[in-house]
């Protein structure tokens, strides 16, 4: 469930859709039940974060990259077993660094959220936040 969205006054809320992070991608490569159910569930996680972000910074989140199967993977160099091609990881425009300065100040919304963060200083103008699980909220990659 998403969270309301703060109506009426100066600030509002914009929810991260599906097309921001498909990039239109899913017409060259259909999603499959894993990528589609990765899907859901990053959107219900990031959302929720990023209304928490949202509430104390009044900023939105902006995805940079999203879901990045085959060719596109390759072309920007991502991992291998990266979790954009599973449609289980965004990363986030961060050029003024405002987005880590908040995570590493509240870095328990992480486990709130249950959402893991690369290691920020791998990360210059962007925040990778994605679904995998691991041993540690913030990850080397």
């Amino acid at each position: 469930m998403l969270p309301l969205f703060l109506q009426g006054g100066k600030m509002d809320y914009k929810a991260i859709k599906r097309e921001d992070i498909l990039m239109s991608r899913e017409v060259e490569y259909p999603l499959g039940i894993v990528e589609a159910s990765n899907l859901e569930v990053l959107l219900e996680r990031i959302n929720n974060f990023g209304f928490d972000y949202f509430s104390k910074s009044g900023k939105n989140l902006i995805v940079s990259s999203g879901y990045r199967p085959g060719r596109y993977n390759e072309e920007c160099g991502g991992a291998a077993c990266s979790t954009h091609l599973v449609c289980g990881a965004v990363d986030l425009k961060d050029a003024d660094m405002k987005l880590k300065e908040f995570i590493l100040k509240y870095p328990t919304l992480l486990e709130k959220y249950d959402i893991f963060m690369e290691d920020p200083g791998k990360t210059s103008t962007w925040v990778h936040l994605d679904i995998k699980h691991r041993s540690r909220r913030i990850f080397k990659v």
